[in-house]
């Protein structure tokens, strides 16, 4: 059954508004990215959600393979969120639900290893140590946010030969935290 995967997930899990997976469905090769059984119902003025329907939900978003968040959601060369997308926190059981047209901070890391040092749903500060990189001459370098805000995800890049995470920021104003409905 659905909930009880759902509920013993241990990673985040990427999820996009429904009517969004409609329009990108002609842009994209959408069906190796989605998973249409799996689904979130959020209920904006109790700020909650479930994954059956809810009376007085107003949306309804649908998994996705969370790498292919970046590409689906943000364009990259505008920074700019261009469908609704939430994050679940498996740890908190909770949602991190972004907008459409959010401004959206993209840092990327490179080298012969990386780690991030930073989780979904922390606030950073500016200049705070968000990776370290492992160089292929196996030197450490720090790479520091450039923005306070919420991450909203880390995830690794699907395209890239060497190994390379991709995370974002959001500001604080524009990340809704949603609880499960009870």
């Amino acid at each position: 059954m659905f909930k009880k995967s759902f509920q013993r997930v241990a990673y985040p899990v990427a999820y996009l508004d429904e009517e969004s997976i409609k329009t990108l469905a002609t842009q994209h090769n959408l069906l190796r990215y989605v998973n249409p059984t799996s689904r979130i119902y959020i209920n904006s003025k109790r700020r909650c959600f479930d994954d059956k329907p809810l009376q007085g939900g107003d949306k309804q978003l649908v998994e996705i393979v969370y790498e292919a968040l970046p590409e689906l959601a943000i364009d990259v060369e505008k920074g700019i969120v261009k469908t609704s997308f939430a994050i679940y926190l498996p740890e908190n059981d909770q949602l991190l639900y972004v907008d459409t047209a959010t401004k959206a901070f993209i840092i990327e890391a490179s080298g012969k290893n990386v780690y991030p040092l930073v989780s979904e749903g922390k606030v950073v500060s500016e200049h705070e140590k968000i990776f370290y990189v492992v160089t292929n001459k196996f030197e450490v370098r720090v790479i520091r946010a450039e923005v306070r805000g919420i991450v909203v995800y880390i995830g690794d890049a699907l395209d890239s030969e060497t190994s390379k995470m991709i995370l974002i920021i959001v500001g604080e104003d524009n990340v809704i935290t949603v609880s499960r409905c009870h």
